[in-house]
């Protein structure tokens, strides 16, 4: 039995960044846009009848095959996979690859069709702040970019000083205080949350402003994430509850791209787990979705033991609505499609939930 026949939209691809084709179940190619041979260099027929594994460089290859017979173990579809093409002249291109399973009229699954776009221009002007426009648009970028990283850095020790003081605050009302003494410290532990808060809003307003402004800032996960969770570190002891952070060993620390949004993110997820969470450890885990030499796609998983989602909560739990019980959720939405990234819920009543959400960025590379 055959698989069906790909469309061949030549006219489409001819000039296309993009190339279209089909694997079977094995994972070799039985179509590939002609388009493939302006790209990468080769021949259409060296493509026809190999794998895409065969034109990666080892370590990619090894990974993408890895992550290609998982999918089609479970006969799924997958998006923005990151990996690397050798062209015929040795040079190597950055691409992202979606597809999704081809059936069968009996439903029996041969392969996968997808897309590969070259993004490796994409990419290298993000990591070099917008090489390549008019010499105006770069320095408003430049400008704006010098703006934001100075606001972030700012926020960065800022943040790191609320961390201090809420976990003061925390030990003074854990302990045994006068009605006074106590007044004061559950005062100084408001200031401290609206104070975030405030800082917060003022990040995201100046983001907002600057949000065309592509972000490739050398930064370290595990200063972002201890930094943003030590906000409230308070709150939980109070609450009785532990935030833990598992970080997978393969996890790169040392990357580039957008801090400050990283933080905000993982500023409003856990704060809506608190909230919604009165019993059980608060977890953070971080795993190595796909990488290749130049970036990484990192999944962060906040998972709670909270009363979980409702369908009907489920519905809208992302829309804009200002002083809803997960407000905070659509800005996190917001800010990880601007870093190209996407936020997902998964639930079970009465059990807790998980959000999720994926991001990509750079590796830092030696100078």
């Amino acid at each position: 039995m055959t698989a069906p026949s790909p469309l061949q939209p030549r006219s489409l691809f001819e000039n296309s960044t993009d190339i279209l084709w089909e694997v079977d179940a094995a994972g070799v190619y039985n179509y590939c846009s002609p388009n493939v041979s302006r790209i990468l260099g080769y021949p259409l027929a060296e493509f026809l009848g190999h794998r895409p594994f065969d034109f990666m460089p080892p370590e990619d290859a090894r990974r993408c095959g890895e992550t290609f017979r998982g999918f089609a173990a479970k006969e799924k579809p997958f998006s923005l996979l990151a990996h690397t093409f050798r062209r015929k002249d040795g040079t190597l291109r950055l691409f992202e690859c979606s597809a999704e399973p081809v059936f069968d009229a009996k439903g029996e699954f041969h392969g996968f069709r997808g897309i590969s776009r070259d993004v490796t221009e994409r990419d290298l002007v993000r990591a070099a702040g917008a090489a390549g426009e008019s010499a105006k648009r770069e320095e408003t970028l430049t400008r704006a970019g010098s703006r934001l990283e100075l606001l972030d850095q700012m926020a960065h020790e800022v943040r790191h000083a609320l961390g201090g003081i809420a976990e003061t605050s925390g030990l003074m009302l854990a302990g045994e205080l006068s009605p006074e003494q106590r007044r004061l410290a559950e005062t100084l532990e408001h200031a401290q949350r609206h104070l975030a808060a405030v800082i917060e809003s003022l990040l995201e307003r100046a983001h907002a402003d600057g949000k065309n402004s592509p972000r490739a800032d050398a930064f370290s996960l595990s200063m972002v994430v201890r930094d943003a969770l030590s906000l409230f570190a308070a709150i939980a002891q109070r609450k009785g509850l532990e935030i833990r952070t598992e970080i997978a060993a393969d996890v790169p620390l040392a990357l580039r791209g957008d801090p400050g949004a990283l933080a905000r993110v993982l500023t409003h997820l856990s704060a809506n787990a608190l909230k919604h969470s009165d019993s059980g450890p608060i977890v953070l885990r971080i795993i190595n979705e796909a990488d290749t030499e130049l970036s990484a796609i990192l999944r962060f998983e906040l998972q709670d033991q909270g009363p979980g989602l409702s369908p009907a909560i489920m519905r809208q739990v992302f829309e804009p609505s200002p002083g809803a019980p997960h407000s905070g959720l659509s800005t996190s939405r917001e800010l990880l499609a601007a870093m190209g990234g996407e936020l997902g819920v998964e639930t079970r009543p009465g059990k807790g939930s998980t959000f999720w959400f994926l991001v990509p960025f750079f590796k830092q590379t030696p100078a």
